[in-house]
C-alpha cells in the first residue's frame, strides 16, 4: 500500500503541495484489519487518526438496550479518530468495526498534533469537516426522533440526492440492515416503509439498492 496515495485520498490533506503530503505520509503507519476487527471500541483511549485506504468501516453506538445505532460508514478516503486530537481520555461511546478486510493508514495523535501546528490550513480543513459532521449528526437526530419510519426513510433518501435535482435515481450505499440501524428501527420496518412510499407514488424500487424518485420535491414535501 502506498502511504502517499492514502494521504492524497483525504480532503484535509490533498490540497497540500506534494512535498508536504510526502512528509505527512512518512509518519503514517500501515495496518491491515480482517473483517469484524475493531479499530477501537467505546471508552478506549484515543490513539490516532485512522484513514481508510481500502475496505469499509462502520461507526456505531450501542443504545441502553444494547442495540446498534449506526452513525456512519467509512469508505476509502474517509477518516475517523479526529476527536482524539482534543480528548485523549476516551473516544466517547463510538465503536469502529471493519466490515470487510481493510487497509488503514494510522497517524498517531502526537504526530498529527504536530502537523496541525506545521500546516494551519490542515487545521482549518479539519474544523470544516468536523463542523459538517456535527451538523449532519444533529440533522440525523432531528429527523429520526419520534417520527414515523416512512418519514425517516424519506429524509434519508432526499439526503442522498443533490439540491437541484427534480428527479433522481438513488443508489443506496447502505444495506437494509445498516439503513435500519441508521434510522433507529428494524429491517422489517424499513421494508414496510419502502412499500408505503412506493404506494404513495413517491418512489419506485428498481432493486433492493436502486430507488427512483420521480418528483424529488414531492418526497421532500412529505417529510
Amino acid at each position: 500500500m502506498s502511504h502517499e496515495y492514502c494521504v492524497e485520498l483525504v480532503p484535509i490533506f490533498n490540497h497540500l503541495p506534494k512535498e508536504s503530503m510526502a512528509l505527512i505520509s512518512k509518519v503514517a503507519q500501515h495496518r491491515t484489519y480482517k473483517k469484524d476487527d475493531y479499530l477501537f471500541r467505546a471508552d478506549e483511549s484515543g490513539e490516532a487518526l485512522y484513514i481508510v485506504h481500502s475496505g469499509e468501516v462502520r461507526l456505531f453506538h450501542l443504545t441502553h438496550e444494547g442495540d446498534e445505532q449506526l452513525l456512519r460508514v467509512l469508505y476509502p478516503g474517509d477518516f475517523t479518530g479526529e476527536w482524539s486530537l482534543f480528548n485523549t481520555v476516551q473516544n466517547d461511546e463510538t465503536f469502529a468495526q471493519v466490515t470487510m478486510d481493510s487497509e488503514i493508514c494510522v497517524i498517531p495523535v502526537d504526530k498529527f498534533q504536530e502537523m496541525l501546528l506545521d500546516y494551519p490550513q490542515v487545521a482549518l480543513k479539519l474544523l470544516e469537516e468536523m463542523s459538517r459532521r456535527l451538523s449532519q449528526s444533529q440533522e440525523q437526530t432531528i429527523h429520526i426522533a419520534n417520527r414515523p419510519i416512512a418519514k425517516r426513510l424519506a429524509w434519508y433518501l432526499t439526503s442522498e440526492i443533490g439540491p437541484d435535482r427534480s428527479t433522481a435515481k438513488v443508489h443506496l450505499p447502505l444495506s437494509r440492515k445498516d439503513l435500519a440501524t441508521y434510522l433507529g428501527t428494524t429491517p422489517e420496518s424499513i421494508t414496510r416503509a419502502f412499500k408505503q412510499l412506493e404506494e404513495r407514488g413517491l418512489i419506485d424500487q428498481l432493486s433492493s439498492d436502486v430507488i427512483v424518485v420521480p418528483v424529488v420535491d414531492e418526497l421532500r414535501f412529505y417529510i
